[in-house]
Protein backbone atom coordinates (compact mmCIF):
# COMPACT_ATOMS: atom_id res chain seq x y z
CA UNK A 1 0.00 0.00 0.00
CA UNK A 2 1.91 3.35 -1.14
CA UNK A 3 0.88 6.56 1.03
CA UNK A 4 0.70 9.59 -1.62
CA UNK A 5 2.25 11.88 0.47
CA UNK A 6 1.61 15.69 0.32
CA UNK A 7 2.77 18.87 1.71
CA UNK A 8 0.58 21.91 2.76
CA UNK A 9 0.69 24.98 0.58
CA UNK A 10 -1.53 28.05 1.66
CA UNK A 11 -4.99 26.15 2.40
CA UNK A 12 -4.29 23.71 -0.31
CA UNK A 13 -2.56 19.99 -0.05
CA UNK A 14 -0.46 19.32 -2.76
CA UNK A 15 0.85 15.57 -3.32
CA UNK A 16 4.08 15.55 -4.50
CA UNK A 17 6.71 12.62 -4.51
CA UNK A 18 9.38 11.11 -2.49
CA UNK A 19 12.11 13.87 -3.17
CA UNK A 20 10.11 16.34 -3.03
CA UNK A 21 8.48 15.49 0.03
CA UNK A 22 12.06 15.09 1.65
CA UNK A 23 13.14 18.17 0.60
CA UNK A 24 10.26 20.19 2.27
CA UNK A 25 10.67 18.23 5.62
CA UNK A 26 14.18 18.28 5.81
CA UNK A 27 14.47 22.13 7.83
CA UNK A 28 11.34 20.46 9.82
CA UNK A 29 13.36 17.05 11.02
CA UNK A 30 16.42 19.04 11.86
CA UNK A 31 14.67 21.54 14.06
CA UNK A 32 12.39 18.48 15.56
CA UNK A 33 16.21 16.58 15.96
CA UNK A 34 17.15 19.76 17.35
CA UNK A 35 14.58 20.27 20.29
CA UNK A 36 14.93 16.40 21.20
CA UNK A 37 18.54 16.96 21.84
CA UNK A 38 17.92 20.43 23.90
CA UNK A 39 15.32 18.41 25.94
CA UNK A 40 17.57 15.45 26.36
CA UNK A 41 20.54 17.94 27.12
CA UNK A 42 17.84 19.86 30.12
CA UNK A 43 17.53 23.01 28.23
CA UNK A 44 13.73 23.60 27.07
CA UNK A 45 13.10 25.42 23.83
CA UNK A 46 10.61 28.37 24.02
CA UNK A 47 8.77 29.04 26.97
CA UNK A 48 8.60 27.85 30.70
CA UNK A 49 5.40 27.96 32.77
CA UNK A 50 5.72 31.19 35.60
CA UNK A 51 5.55 28.02 37.91
CA UNK A 52 8.89 26.65 36.41
CA UNK A 53 10.50 30.05 36.93
CA UNK A 54 9.39 30.65 40.17
CA UNK A 55 10.61 27.05 41.31
CA UNK A 56 13.99 27.95 39.84
CA UNK A 57 15.02 31.09 41.44
CA UNK A 58 13.78 30.08 45.09
CA UNK A 59 12.37 33.89 45.34
CA UNK A 60 11.15 34.80 49.11
CA UNK A 61 9.35 37.72 49.21
CA UNK A 62 10.55 40.01 51.98
CA UNK A 63 7.66 42.00 54.12
CA UNK A 64 9.16 45.36 52.47
CA UNK A 65 8.38 44.00 48.98
CA UNK A 66 5.05 45.97 47.12
CA UNK A 67 3.23 43.16 46.12
CA UNK A 68 1.12 45.32 43.30
CA UNK A 69 4.77 45.96 42.00
CA UNK A 70 5.86 42.91 41.53
CA UNK A 71 2.87 41.69 39.96
CA UNK A 72 3.21 44.29 37.14
CA UNK A 73 6.76 43.52 37.07
CA UNK A 74 5.98 39.63 36.62
CA UNK A 75 3.10 40.67 33.88
CA UNK A 76 6.35 43.07 31.79
CA UNK A 77 8.25 40.39 31.92
CA UNK A 78 6.28 37.57 30.40
CA UNK A 79 5.36 40.35 27.89
CA UNK A 80 8.81 40.61 26.87
CA UNK A 81 9.31 37.14 26.77
CA UNK A 82 5.88 37.34 24.26
CA UNK A 83 6.88 40.08 22.31
CA UNK A 84 10.45 37.93 22.06
CA UNK A 85 8.87 35.18 20.88
CA UNK A 86 6.82 37.03 18.32
CA UNK A 87 9.16 39.62 17.19
CA UNK A 88 12.31 37.14 16.16
CA UNK A 89 12.50 34.09 14.49
CA UNK A 90 12.30 30.88 16.26
CA UNK A 91 16.18 30.34 16.31
CA UNK A 92 16.58 34.02 17.42
CA UNK A 93 13.61 33.94 20.42
CA UNK A 94 15.67 30.49 21.20
CA UNK A 95 19.19 32.56 21.66
CA UNK A 96 17.77 35.33 23.76
CA UNK A 97 15.61 33.50 25.83
CA UNK A 98 18.67 31.19 26.69
CA UNK A 99 21.01 33.50 27.24
CA UNK A 100 19.25 36.39 29.19
CA UNK A 101 16.36 34.28 30.83
CA UNK A 102 17.88 31.02 31.33
CA UNK A 103 21.63 32.61 31.77
CA UNK A 104 23.48 29.69 29.83
CA UNK A 105 26.93 30.89 27.87
CA UNK A 106 27.26 31.53 24.08
CA UNK A 107 29.22 28.79 23.88
CA UNK A 108 26.55 26.15 25.48
CA UNK A 109 24.28 28.07 22.88
CA UNK A 110 26.52 27.18 20.51
CA UNK A 111 27.29 23.80 21.47
CA UNK A 112 23.59 22.64 21.60
CA UNK A 113 22.42 23.99 17.95
CA UNK A 114 25.81 23.14 16.42
CA UNK A 115 26.71 26.38 14.81
CA UNK A 116 30.03 28.55 16.32
CA UNK A 117 29.80 30.89 19.17
CA UNK A 118 30.66 33.67 17.13
CA UNK A 119 27.59 33.02 15.10
CA UNK A 120 25.69 32.95 18.52
CA UNK A 121 26.83 36.30 19.30
CA UNK A 122 26.11 37.46 16.02
CA UNK A 123 22.95 36.39 15.82
CA UNK A 124 22.09 37.11 19.40
CA UNK A 125 23.46 41.17 18.76
CA UNK A 126 21.13 41.02 15.65
CA UNK A 127 18.28 39.99 17.42
CA UNK A 128 18.91 42.47 19.72
CA UNK A 129 18.55 45.64 17.13
CA UNK A 130 15.51 44.13 16.24
CA UNK A 131 14.02 43.97 19.72
CA UNK A 132 15.06 47.35 20.64
CA UNK A 133 12.10 49.20 19.97
CA UNK A 134 10.01 46.69 21.67
CA UNK A 135 12.40 46.55 24.69
CA UNK A 136 11.98 50.84 25.12
CA UNK A 137 8.40 50.39 25.81
CA UNK A 138 8.95 48.65 28.97
CA UNK A 139 12.21 50.36 29.45
CA UNK A 140 11.12 52.40 32.56
CA UNK A 141 9.10 49.50 34.65
CA UNK A 142 12.12 46.88 35.16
Amino acid sequence: MNKTKTIKVGQNEIPVDDAIYAAANRDLEREKKKRQRLRKDGILYGKKSLDEMYAETEFEPSAEDDVEETAIKNILAEQIWQAVNETLDEMDAFIITAYYRDKITESKIAENLEISQPMVNKRRKNAEEQLKSVLEIFKNFI
